[in-house]
């Protein structure tokens, strides 16, 4: 005996009048689905009265008679009915038997719409020019709420496009429209804009956006200005510095040089060693360690200058003599020094790619209320 769930429900659109070669194309269309998507189609199906059975899904059509096997898309198929004939279209291409393909008239009321949402499956609507539109992927909620999702993996191949949702094989952004990445200034950091009108939200719910592990691995964070049609991701990374800078005789100097130099030594003036680095964001942390010469004599105690201070990539260092209780003005071998500034900055997402950070993306998911 046949799984109910999963029999092609004949009976059902044999009694809304279909002709026996639109429901022969039917069944053969049928066949060609997975058992998981023929119980939410019967899930749906089973939820219309006689005159709202015009859909059946989930297949992309590839061309021809009857479509090609492939992994279910969540695109209805569409059924339009005339009289005493029937098509059944897509929106890329059609299986006609009797009749032209034209777009669907029939308003489905939202108890349709939230039997297809919870069946999983889109509901196709007639748009104002006589098309074909969708509503986006919905789930319902409480007391009859429909809520769409904004997710999925976008990666950064660079330019012209930067930051782009992801399609390759197994991976399906959802109601991402776009998205536009600006490398910003040093005054205003630069921005990933992902935007989500289509879905016509009217409140926000969520959005979270995460890096994936090659992204984590190097420090990086993410977060969200969150709103109805756009929102903007802001990148992070840990930019902490440290370095041994000391007196080498003739000047002060950091101990790495080339690619890994991250302290520059700019002036020693009137006792203060003025260092600039990286950004490392705000608030300011600092540490100083004064190293000692020999294991027995005392070294100068470094201090952050008075005058000077710290910002987010400079360093003003002092140091003092504790034996005479003043400060050094001239420098020698008893200046040395353990300088490190932890902290976050934020990064141009423009140059945080593919090619320095190979298959790295960030994960986006969010939820918004739609009616």
């Amino acid at each position: 005996m046949p799984d109910l769930n999963t029999a092609f429900p004949l009976a059902r659109f044999t009694r809304v009048g279909l002709s026996s070669a639109a429901i022969a194309t039917l069944q053969a269309a049928w066949a060609l689905l997975s058992p998981a998507v023929q119980d939410a189609e019967n899930t749906l199906i089973e939820m219309l009265p006689d005159l709202q059975v015009a859909a059946i899904s989930s297949f992309p059509v590839s061309g021809g008679g009857i479509p090609a096997p492939q992994s279910p898309s969540g695109q209805l198929i569409v059924v339009n009915e005339f009289t005493g004939t029937a098509s059944i279209t897509s929106p890329d291409s059609s299986i006609t038997v009797g009749g032209t393909p034209t777009a669907p008239t029939l308003a489905l009321p939202s108890s349709v719409a939230n039997a297809a949402a919870q069946a999983g499956l889109k509901i196709p609507v007639a748009s104002g020019s006589g098309g074909l539109s969708w509503l986006p992927e919905t789930f319902v909620g409480k007391n009859g709420s429909r809520y769409a999702i904004v997710a999925g993996p976008i990666q950064n191949a660079g330019s012209p496009n930067y930051w782009q949702p992801i399609t390759i094989s197994n991976h399906e952004p959802c109601n991402i429209d776009s998205i536009v990445t600006t490398a910003g200034t040093v005054t205003a950091p630069g921005t990933i804009t992902i935007t989500h009108s289509s879905i016509a939200a009217i409140d926000v719910v969520t959005l979270l956006v995460v890096p994936d592990e090659t992204l984590a691995d190097a420090g990086f964070i993410a977060g969200a200005s969150v709103g109805l049609t756009t929102s903007v991701i802001h990148l992070s990374q840990a930019a902490a510095v440290s370095d041994l800078i000391s007196w080498n005789g003739g000047a002060f100097a950091p101990s790495k040089t080339g690619a890994t130099q991250c302290f520059t030594v700019n002036s020693f003036t009137t006792g203060t060693l003025n260092l600039t680095h990286p950004p490392v964001g705000t608030p300011f942390g600092v540490a100083l360690e004064a190293r000692s010469l020999d294991g027995t004599t005392r070294p100068y105690r470094p201090v952050v200058a008075q005058s000077a201070g710290v910002g987010a990539s400079a360093t003003n260092i002092e140091f003092w003599n504790e034996a005479t209780g003043t400060k050094v003005t001239t420098g020698d071998t008893n200046c040395k020094v353990f300088v490190t500034r932890p902290g976050f900055a934020q990064v141009n997402p423009q140059a945080v790619d593919t090619t320095a950070y190979p298959n790295s993306n960030l994960w986006v998911f969010g939820v918004f209320r739609t009616s």
